[in-house]
């Protein structure tokens, strides 16, 4: 499964650097650290710990609702504005966005996964660069 980001379209896989990728990881986390009352680096260091965001969330006093619907608004306040989304799917990707463990992919560096027995890469689907598996 493919999901398109619906957040800074304009930056393309030739132009991103690690540091424009950390920087935009930060935007995007933005919203739910200001919810959860905490810096970026605090959240980024929770879920390197490999805490996922409904785990932070708990942590800190803040329900899966709360935590799902600022996500959600943060999507829609950075779509484009031709972006199409379907609500069941936007729905899917966020709760696997909550529910995801080990930070997002860029946050600690670049990961490939390997299934041993096929030695191949496995694809992940991204949503506003958040990593997502299929």
């Amino acid at each position: 499964m493919t999901v398109t980001p619906i957040t800074n379209p304009a930056l393309s896989a030739t132009t991103a650097t690690p540091a424009t990728q950390a920087a935009d990881l930060k935007k995007r986390l933005q919203a739910v650290a200001d919810l959860l009352k905490m810096s970026t680096d605090d959240l980024l260091k929770q879920l390197q710990s490999g805490k996922s965001l409904a785990d932070v969330a708990k942590d800190k006093g803040v329900s899966r609702d709360a935590l799902v619907s600022a996500i959600k608004q943060d999507f829609a306040k950075n779509a484009p504005a031709n972006a199409n989304v379907d609500a069941s799917k936007l729905d899917e990707v966020v709760n696997k966005i909550v529910d995801r463990k080990g930070g997002p992919a860029g946050a600690h560096g670049h990961h490939h996964h390997h299934d041993d027995s096929t030695n191949a890469t496995s694809s992940q689907s991204t949503v506003s660069g958040l990593p997502l598996r299929a």
